[in-house]
């Protein structure tokens, strides 16, 4: 970039005719009349009527700025990226999912990496629910002496365990991951494996409504300390099955979501691993057929009626290239958020 002399030469400043103080100050140009030669020194400014003696020309400070001093007032900095961001994961967990859900574990450390470097942050929080409230985990767990919480069988309560009841392990006593939990990959691949033993009838839109708070869902503070208003959200949603069983449309969804968030839609990000079977063209990742996918019009509105969105097949033999792919729209929501004071 030229420095910014050079820029306000050429904006027509009419200082390109001036090759010395002297001349410009006798307002000539070129080589016309009162012009100093290159090397000369300055020539006196001529008597005016009225005057006892000719003013001398001023030496100028070689210390000064050319074109005077700078602005003292430069305007507001530019507004800081997001520090913080919170991942929820809305995971079916009916029994069709368990290579799914085995593809979600298995793509989480690579994103997570790809996130670091393009945000520069490490404040993240990550929260993983499934799609009922049939509780069946937390009835397996209890019959190896492990006591269920009072936020157990809620749909949109945080899990703390994974398939089959085997607890996660999160460090501490929230419902969530934060990036001090040890061992934060193996920890997720737990969690993302939310199980193949749930409810027939998924109602991902009603666990994500009611893990967000953006729903009244009686979970209290089961969730407490997830949804930060100075993070932006991503929310992923993974099913191979339309909801038509959660309250509401897409606009109601999609409505209370952004509510949730202080009616600032540029600080979600929304990503949906859905089938494809009617969409044109299909989804990237590869096709899902009828026995592995059901087309799912309701949430493809939900995802697609957001700016920043993203989607992909659910039926993808591998999910890294998705993730992947949405780090760019974290990081324009990043570049436009502005946190709440």
């Amino acid at each position: 970039m030229k420095p910014f002399w050079a820029r306000a030469l050429t904006r027509g400043l009419g200082l390109v005719s001036c090759v010395t103080v002297a001349a410009c100050a006798a307002g000539e140009g070129g080589d016309g009349p009162g012009t100093a030669a290159a090397g000369a020194p300055p020539e006196p400014v001529p008597y005016r009527p009225g005057q006892t003696e000719a003013p001398m020309v001023p030496t100028p400070d070689p210390d000064a700025p050319l074109f005077g001093t700078e602005d003292p007032d430069p305007g507001p900095a530019p507004p800081q990226r997001c520090q913080k961001v919170d991942f929820l994961y809305v995971v079916d967990n009916s029994a069709s999912m368990a290579d799914k859900q085995q593809n979600l574990a298995l793509s989480f450390d690579g994103f997570t990496r790809i996130v670091q470097d393009t945000l520069g942050t490490t404040d993240r929080q990550i929260m993983v629910v499934d799609t009922d409230d049939t509780n069946v985990g937390d009835e397996l767990a209890s019959e190896d002496g492990i006591e269920p919480d009072g936020c157990s069988g809620m749909i949109g309560a945080g899990l703390t365990m994974g398939e089959l009841g085997a607890g996660c392990n999160i460090s501490g006593s929230q419902r969530f991951l934060r990036d001090d939990q040890p061992h934060l990959a193996e920890t997720f691949s737990c969690l993302a494996r939310v199980g193949t033993l749930g409810d027939v009838d998924e109602r991902p839109m009603d666990a994500l409504l009611a893990a967000t708070g953006a729903v009244p869902s009686g979970l209290g503070e089961c969730n407490q300390g997830f949804l930060r208003d100075d993070a932006i959200l991503v929310v992923t949603v993974i099913t191979d099955e339309e909801d038509d069983k959660s309250l509401g449309d897409p606009a109601d969804w999609k409505r209370a979501l952004v509510d949730a968030k202080h009616g600032n839609e540029e600080a979600v990000v929304v990503l949906g691993l859905i089938s494809d079977t009617q969409l044109p063209g299909g989804l990237p990742g590869g096709t899902c057929d009828e026995l592995s996918g059901a087309y799912a019009p309701r949430l493809t509105s939900f995802v697609q009626s957001f700016e920043l969105n993203s989607m992909g097949s659910v039926c993808a033999e591998d999910y890294s290239e998705f993730f992947a792919q949405a780090v760019s729209y974290i990081d324009t929501a990043c570049d436009v958020f502005t946190p709440l004071r």
